[in-house]
């Protein structure tokens, strides 16, 4: 068996709880300091896992994770949980040293939750887990190293492993939206939440000082490409910092500002019910969000 496991996010999540649940099954694996449980019997322990012993007797598997997001983070987790640090060294390299709550980005937006409350510490949260905050630049399956990039100083640095998991996430993919690319602003990260946050309120004072009243009511105008669960979330909380931020602007309180959100599909929020999809939309137009469907 090839010692090199390579699992994608997706995949992890499926390995790690078949993994957990046939030790919780056999009653080995830690499930919290319960003193009325019954231990299992030794001598059949020690013949079921004679061969891991042996394999863990030597150094400690060296176990590598790539990527700092729900996967990586939680993979290290469970891991730590479930594997002394005498059987595993776990090593997680991540381009920051924080953990972000991805649900609740789009709240940074209108400042109505802190920045500390959507991150945490990633050394907090694996206590037990050797955190690199560098990027990857090269994965060698056949030699077992992954090349992250350099620090300070010039060069590159390889890390060796036993077990790899790949838990880089995705990317934002602009294929086939000719402009958007261009002129887009992502949203997918916690600087991308701050750098928007800070554009509306440069775009606010930038319409208070205008005297063109149309490019006053461009710069008022705001597009949201996407009607999916980000796309609804990041326009609800825009919507509600400019109505409200707005009042403070002298030349701005009676000016009206405009929000659409433009979807390829003929519905809003595709992951949810149609009935349920129904009643969002019919909530941000009351709330004077404009919808344009079938439009990618």
């Amino acid at each position: 068996m090839n010692p090199t496991l390579c699992f994608s996010a997706k995949a992890m999540w499926s390995v790690l709880g078949s993994s957990v649940s046939s030790l919780q099954r056999r009653g080995l694996a830690h499930r919290g300091s319960d003193p009325t449980r019954k231990r299992p019997d030794a001598s059949r322990c020690r013949g079921r896992w004679a061969d891991f012993n042996h394999a863990m007797s030597a150094d400690p598997k060296q176990i590598l994770i790539l990527g700092g997001g729900f996967a990586g983070v939680y993979t290290a987790r469970y891991l730590e949980k479930f594997l002394r640090a005498d059987e595993a060294s776990i090593t997680l390299v991540n381009r920051e040293n924080y953990w972000v709550y991805q649900p609740m980005l789009a709240e940074v937006i209108s400042g109505s939750i802190g920045l500390t409350n959507v991150v945490s510490p990633i050394r907090r949260l694996c206590p037990r887990t050797n955190l690199i905050m560098r990027e990857v630049e090269d994965i060698n399956l056949k030699n077992q190293t992954v090349t992250i990039s350099p620090g300070f100083r010039p060069r590159q640095l390889q890390l060796k492993y036993d077990h790899l998991v790949i838990a880089l996430g995705t990317i934002t993919d602009f294929h086939g939206m000719p402009g958007m690319i261009e002129n887009a602003m992502p949203f997918r990260t916690l600087v991308d939440a701050m750098v928007l946050r800070n554009h509306l309120i440069h775009v606010l004072e930038e319409a208070d000082v205008e005297e063109n009243p149309e490019l006053r009511r461009q710069l008022l105008t705001f597009v949201v490409g996407g009607g999916g669960f980000s796309g609804v979330e990041v326009m609800a909380e825009l919507n509600d910092f400019v109505h409200c931020v707005k009042r403070n602007y002298l030349r701005l309180r009676k000016e009206p500002h405009r929000c659409v959100i433009v979807q390829a599909g003929d519905r809003v929020l595709p992951e949810m019910s149609e009935a349920l999809a129904n009643f969002a939309q019919r909530i941000l137009r009351r709330r004077g969000i404009e919808i344009i469907l079938n439009d990618g």
